[in-house]
């Protein structure tokens, strides 16, 4: 049984330009699909900012332990304690947690992983030569990992895991005199350590190996300290009754989403703790901002990657002499920066324009003149480096 495995391929240079062709057609898709993603991020961003802000005018403070029909249908703010009478438990392995909002069991196998490296070649006359180093090692994972996808599978089977991560949400939470719904309830992520002993776990003797205590769970196998393939660790969690807020429109005795005066929905929000209505959608702001950035990024990203797959024959064929290929692969690489990276900015600024027009225009004007006197600075400091450099050598 070998724990790493390395694959040579060698590609021709016809079939690398046969490909980088191909790869041509993905690369337009990629660089049309940046643009609309572009705009509709900025209308997404600025509706959603829309919508906190009438958010922010229109929410009132409640109270957990009555509820006023005059609220009904209305954006509320509360604090309070979650409570529940049901008794959380794992039916299959039969931990309870008596009073736990909600009850996670997190499972991990001692598995066999594969990683992969590869490095690429050029030779002269355009070929390529990749080669790919595959390493396996047992590693705990929480996650099933299929052997048949290995590139070597022989020696590195692994056991179907007998058991899976779950959790377990209480069906009825109140807070007060209120309930709150399930979108709500599995929003809570203040989970902390329920230890739990082997006899507390008499669903794990079904494997028919020890189980032992271990540092925050439970650990199936021979020796916790030298595990072997197939063996488990199991843990759960809790997350305890106590203070949440909660940000949502007002639903009977229950809650909903709340319909904002443009017509959008603001979804139910709850935070873990006493956190004002204003901290709330702050929260959410932040989360929009980043949202947004990240979208932002992803379409220059795809606008990028697109220009590159397009100059790619340019590459190809340059590099029946590597060097040379080398060379214009960095300048196909720059020149698709330069492109996209002003086509993003435009596409952006366009979004706000149509969204949010004076903000947009006046974004746009200043990014312009910007783009002005960066230029015009930059042509006079080249003016003057030509002239220093002729001075020199007419002395």
């Amino acid at each position: 049984m070998s724990n790493q495995v390395v694959r040579t391929e060698s590609t021709g240079w016809f079939s690398r330009i046969v490909s980088s062709i191909k790869g041509v057609l993905v690369g337009l898709a990629l660089f049309v699909a940046s643009f609309p993603l572009l705009f509709w991020n900025e209308g997404r961003a600025v509706h959603r900012a829309q919508d906190l802000e009438e958010g922010r005018g229109a929410v009132i403070e409640a109270s957990a332990d009555a509820v006023r029909p005059a609220d009904e249908g209305k954006l509320v703010h509360l604090s309070g304690n979650a409570v529940t009478t049901d008794a959380l438990a794992d039916t299959e392995l039969g931990p309870t947690a008596p009073g736990a909002l909600r009850l996670r069991r997190t499972v991990e196998m001692f598995q066999w992983r594969e990683r992969k490296e590869t490095r690429t070649t050029k030779s002269l006359g355009g070929s390529e030569q990749r080669t790919t180093k595959y390493t396996y090692a047992l590693e705990w994972s929480a996650e099933p990992l299929d052997a048949s996808r290995f590139e070597e599978p022989a020696g590195h089977q692994n056991p179907p895991m007998p058991v899976v991560s779950q959790t377990f949400d209480a069906a009825r939470v109140t807070l007060g005199a209120r309930m709150l719904t399930a979108d709500l309830v599995s929003q809570h992520d203040g989970f902390e350590t329920l230890p739990i002993e082997p006899a507390q776990a008499a669903g794990l003797a079904r494997f028919g190996r020890p189980v032992a205590r271990v540092a925050e769970g439970l650990f199936v196998g021979a020796n916790g300290a030298t595990p072997q393939l197939g063996d488990l660790r199991v843990k759960w969690e809790r997350v305890p009754s106590g203070p949440v807020s909660i940000l949502a429109a007002q639903q009977g005795t229950t809650f909903t989403a709340w319909r904002t005066p443009s017509g959008r929905v603001l979804e139910q929000n709850l935070d873990a703790g006493t956190v004002s209505a204003d901290g709330m959608i702050q929260t959410l702001e932040l989360g929009n901002v980043f949202f947004t950035w990240l979208l932002r990024f992803a379409g220059w990203l795809a606008m990028f990657i697109g220009l590159v797959l397009v100059f790619k024959p340019l590459v190809v064929v340059a590099d029946v002499v590597p060097f040379i290929g080398s060379l214009v692969g960095a300048g196909t690489g720059f020149v698709a920066f330069v492109i996209s990276a002003p086509l993003s900015l435009l596409t952006i600024a366009l979004g706000w324009v149509f969204y949010r027009p004076l903000v947009g225009l006046g974004l746009l004007v200043v990014g312009v003149g910007l783009a002005v006197v960066v230029g015009r600075f930059a042509v006079t400091r080249g003016r003057a480096k030509n002239a220093e450099r002729q001075a020199a050598r007419a002395g």
